[in-house]
């Protein structure tokens, strides 16, 4: 058959092989993408946590900390995000 069509034979190739590369790689960000949004979810926790023991406490280091690694994993999740969906 790849005499008789081999244009079409070396595309279907090259389509195939592109199909599992990104379904690869789209896979790898995916698992990346879960792992950082559960990470999300526990660095709200601790800035709902730390935001109440700012008020009643005073402490302000605690929710400087909290704030900024929420920061950090919301950019991270977007970064992913957009790795993940070409």
């Amino acid at each position: 058959m790849r005499q008789c069509f081999p244009i079409i034979v070396q595309t279907l190739e090259n389509v195939s092989h592109g199909v599992y590369y990104n379904s690869f790689v789209a896979s790898f960000w995916n698992t990346i993408l879960a792992v950082n949004s559960v990470l999300l979810v526990g660095a709200s926790v601790f800035l709902v946590y730390s935001f109440g023991m700012m008020i009643i406490a005073f402490e302000w280091k605690r929710f400087v900390l909290a704030l900024t690694i929420f920061v950090v994993l919301i950019g991270t999740e977007m970064v992913f995000n957009a790795l993940c969906h070409d």
